[in-house]
C-alpha cells in the first residue's frame, strides 16, 4: 500500500513542534513524510483539507 501512496504523490505532513514532545525523529517516520511548521498546517485547514489524525 506504501508503493501506491508514493506513486500517486501522497505527502504525510507533520507538525515538527510536536515531534519531540512524542520522542519522534524523522528516523521514525514514514516514507514521504514532510516536517512542516504548525501555521503551514493551519493554511492548509483553511484551505479545506482535511488532516487523518493518528493516535500515537
Amino acid at each position: 500500500m506504501l508503493e501506491l501512496l508514493m506513486d500517486f504523490g501522497v505527502k504525510f505532513y507533520v507538525c515538527h513542534a510536536f515531534m519531540p514532545g512524542f520522542g519522534v525523529t524523522d528516523e521514525n517516520m514514514i516514507e514521504g513524510f514532510e516536517k512542516k511548521s504548525s501555521s503551514y498546517l493551519g493554511e492548509l485547514l483553511l484551505q479545506g483539507y482535511v488532516p487523518l489524525t493518528l493516535n500515537l
